[in-house]
């Protein structure tokens, strides 16, 4: 078969044709007339059928703006238009020609402005005082606009400014110009001189005088200053310190002064005076009439920060609001006068009469020697004093007070030399004190001993050595071994079951005075102990009670011993809760004391069952989560075990005999065992942290890529395992192994790869993780250039259809020469059968366009175009 192919040319194909208009015209290209800049493709058919597209760039030129162009200038200056410069107001026509040719005529329409006149300023420099206003004027120039500038930035655009509260940076030159029709006029200026204020402040400023006193307000010296002073009651000066005489409270109030120098004049400096009224007399108060030889009070009115001067009779005087005389004499009466001054100013002074009352004599006799211990009097001797009180006081005898004279009788309970005091009272007026001493005669103090507490039978010391010059006698000899000693034994008797109390009485006697001293003695029975045994008990967990039996009183107490046991020892009646750690019969004994007094120490035994000893094995002890253990129960018992509980630590418990247990959690744990036997009675171990459960690794890694082609089939392999992780062992379904946390992998071939990651712990746990990867053939894509569409009869090569590996979105697109679409589709399993448009009409025989799109695989489009031969 021959394929006899015509390839007809197309019409320039791509061309570009470029055209240039003004701004106006319009270009036909392709039937449509175009009138503004751009690209315009269009496409022309050849004779043929086959067609081709050119483009047209057109530009269309701008052309120069027509019409009238107004200009305006100042008088002397000119303005160019084209080529041409012109100085006198008119209408100037002028023709002109663009760069790409396109004319344009424009009319100059020309205005010559005259320059206005030079603005006047006023008669000349001038000077203004600091702090006033500075009137800068210039003359009037109608529809003008000014311009000022100056000194510290001064500019102003109004014929007449004013610049307020001048300062010495406003001093300077300003100028000013017009502006009319954007012509500017010739500059005017003037120069203003500021002269300063004087600054100065009044010496000292604010002040305070009393009232008729004097005061002078004063200002600092200033050379070629002039002063002048203001101020209440129209007082005015014009001396530099006036002075002010007798003031009164009328003349308070605000003083103001000003300096001038050169005609300026300063700001008003103003001081406060204030004047102070004479303070009045102060208040006063005493508690006259005072009583001789006590204390005379002053007071007055008490005035902060003020001070006081007191006067008065012998000379007294006093510079504080109170004051006293102590003691006071007759003397003393009469007048006190005070005043005080505050803030400066002296008050008026006031008076004060005081009255001194004479105090009584207090002179009385008294017997001058006494037994120690026995009775003293005393006797008033002074002047009969109707109403008077008595005070009596004599060394260890407190205070006798009443309105007798006597006698008085004191006793003194020790010897040596006394003394006795008498105030006497009259008219609310105590005497002087009066004092007689005497002398008390040294006795002998018997001494017959401390208490005592003796036991039954016991023996007491009584007295004690023996003093000389004295003899002593026991007055209830009964039981005293020898009663004319001061220094002797006895002993008593006791068989009523409770203490019985002796008194004992001792007598002394030394130069006719008599003593005597009691000792009580406290005979106390003897205690009798008794222990009533409990039943025995288990080792494990038994807690026995006792009870004290026998003879004591509500004083005795009590000391119990225990063998072999928690607590060894107890002081209660009645002890509770006695743990015994051995088993066999344990030993118990009671002593029972009552005031010092010891019963016989009584002992019983009580029987202590030993019970179950328990004890257990276990293994293993360490290893990592999941860890199961193996408990091995070792219990000792004569009797045989009747039941168990295990604890794992973890809050689970098990009843078996030898349990297994697994751990799912790390963690140290403590195990207890409990036993009971046959007869009841418990054991128990508690092994504390005997199992050590270990966390173990979790593996991870992470792949990248997951998929790849053969084309570049290299892996990342990044470990991701958490925990002390100190070995890796990576295994890939092709045989491959690595043992570093991280490797690249290249495959040699294409298919599903499985790597295991494999990690183990510093402490030996272990754990694995999987990822799968796929590594692709190359994407590739196959295409026929003829199909046979049922020509021979057959099934063979009747579809025109690409044939690819690992191709995405896949679409194909088939065309007739003229460009018509005939075929398209979207799977890539549809082929072309070589109908048009599906319509069950056939092509003719003929070469087709097919254009084929499609991603790759890094997601990429791709598209072929390509020819076809369909043979029938």
């Amino acid at each position: 078969m021959t394929l006899a192919l015509t390839v007809n040319p197309v019409y320039n194909n791509g061309a570009v044709q470029n055209e240039e208009i003004c701004d106006g015209e319009s270009f036909t290209f392709g039937g449509t007339a175009y009138t503004v800049s751009g690209s315009y493709p269009y496409t022309f058919t050849t004779v043929n059928g086959c067609d081709s597209t050119v483009t047209l760039n057109l530009t269309v030129n701008p052309v120069y703006s027509g019409g009238v162009q107004a200009e305006s200038i100042c008088d002397g200056e000119s303005f160019t238009f084209g080529g041409t410069a012109y100085t006198v107001s008119g209408n100037y026509p002028f023709t002109f020609t663009t760069v790409n040719g396109c004319d344009s005529t424009v009319t100059l329409a020309l205005t010559v402005n005259p320059i206005p006149s030079t603005p006047l300023m006023g008669s000349g420099d001038f000077e203004v005082c600091e702090e006033n206003d500075i009137n800068l004027s210039a003359t009037s120039t109608p529809g003008s606009s000014y311009l000022w500038t100056g000194p510290n930035g001064f500019t102003s655009n109004i014929q007449n400014p004013v610049i307020p509260n001048a300062t010495l940076l406003n001093e300077g030159n300003y100028q000013v110009y017009t502006v009319l029709n954007q012509c500017t006029s010739a500059v005017s200026s003037v120069y203003v001189t500021i002269n300063e204020l004087p600054d100065f402040t009044v010496i000292p400023g604010n002040q305070t005088v009393c009232e008729n006193g004097t005061t002078t307000l004063t200002a600092p010296t200033i050379s070629n200053a002039s002063y002048l002073w203001s101020g209440p009651n129209n007082f005015t000066s014009t001396e530099q310190n006036p002075t002010l005489n007798n003031v009164n409270t009328s003349m308070a109030g605000s003083y103001s002064t000003q300096v001038s120098i050169n005609g300026c004049g300063s700001l008003a400096n103003i001081i406060q005076l204030s004047v102070t009224p004479t303070p009045s007399a102060p208040s006063v108060n005493s508690n006259s009439p005072v009583c001789e030889h006590g204390e005379l009070t002053l007071s007055a009115n008490g005035v902060a920060n003020a001070t006081y001067n007191w006067t008065g009779p012998n000379g007294f005087s006093a510079n504080t609001a109170t004051a006293s005389v102590n003691p006071v004499t007759i003397s003393d009466a009469g007048q006190y006068n005070v005043y005080y001054v505050t803030a400066g100013c002296t008050s008026s002074t006031a008076t004060l009469n005081v009255a001194v009352t004479p105090a009584p004599l207090a002179n009385f006799a008294i017997t001058p020697q006494v037994c120690y211990g026995a009775d003293g009097f005393a006797l008033y001797s002074g002047a009969a004093v109707p109403g008077a009180t008595f005070s009596w006081s004599a060394t260890n005898n407190g205070t006798i007070s009443g309105n007798g004279s006597g006698p008085i009788t004191f006793n003194w309970p020790q010897s040596g030399a006394q003394s006795v005091t008498l105030v006497v009272t009259h008219n609310g007026c105590p005497s002087l004190p009066f004092t007689q001493n005497l002398d008390v005669l040294e006795n002998i103090t018997p001494n017959a001993g401390p208490d005592q507490i003796i036991c039954s039978g016991g023996t007491a010391i009584l007295g004690s050595e023996t003093q000389p010059n004295a003899t002593f006698t026991w007055l209830t000899p009964n039981g005293v071994a020898n009663e004319l000693s001061g220094y002797t034994t006895g002993s008593w008797e006791n068989t009523s079951g409770q203490p019985i109390t002796l008194t004992l009485t001792l007598q002394a006697e030394s130069q006719g005075c008599i003593a005597t001293d009691m000792v009580d003695i406290t005979i106390v029975p003897i205690p009798v102990a008794q222990i009533n045994a409990p039943a025995p008990q288990c080792l494990f967990g038994n807690s026995f009670d006792f009870t004290a039996g026998g003879s004591f009183t509500n004083q005795a107490t009590f000391n119990w011993t225990f063998t072999n046991s928690v607590q060894m020892s107890s002081q209660t009646q009645n002890p509770s809760g006695i743990q015994f750690v051995s088993a066999g019969n344990q030993t118990v004994t009671l002593v029972i004391t009552q005031q010092g007094c010891q019963s016989e120490p009584v002992s019983s035994e009580v029987f202590i069952n030993q019970g179950p000893i328990a004890n257990f094995a276990f293994t293993p002890g360490t290893g990592c989560a999941p860890l199961e253990v193996q408990f091995t129960d070792m219990t000792q018992s004569a009797v045989g075990i009747s039941g168990y509980t295990w604890q794992f630590g973890t809050g689970a418990v098990s009843f078996e005999n030898s349990p297994v247990y697994t751990y799912t959690q790390a963690g140290i744990y403590t195990v207890t065992l409990n036993v009971i036997d046959s007869l009841g009675c418990a054991g128990e171990i508690v092994m504390n942290n005997i199992i050590r459960v270990y966390d173990g690794p979790v593996a991870g890694f992470s792949v990248s890529p997951k998929i790849m082609y053969i084309d570049d089939p290299v892996t990342f392999v990044q470990d991701g395992s958490v925990g002390n992780v100190t070995s890796w062992n990576y295994t890939v379904s092709n045989g491959a192994q690595f043992y570093t946390p991280d490797f690249t992998m290249n495959f040699t071939d294409t298919g599903i790869y499985l790597i295991t990651q494999t990690v183990v712990s510093d402490l030996g746990c272990t754990d694995m993780a999987q990822i799968e990867v796929i590594v692709k053939p190359i994407p590739q894509i196959f295409i026929p250039n003829a199909f046979t569409p049922n020509q021979y009869g057959d099934d063979l090569n009747n579809v025109f259809r690409p044939y690819g590996l690992n191709i995405k979105n896949f679409r194909m697109y088939i065309y007739n020469r003229w460009g018509e679409l005939l075929f398209s589709t979207m799977d890539m399993d549809e082929g072309w059968d070589g109908q048009v448009r599906n319509s069950n009409v056939e092509a003719k025989q003929d070469v087709y366009v097919y254009r084929l799109e499609y991603d790759d695989r890094f997601g990429n489009p791709q598209q072929k175009i390509g020819n076809v031969t369909l043979l029938r």
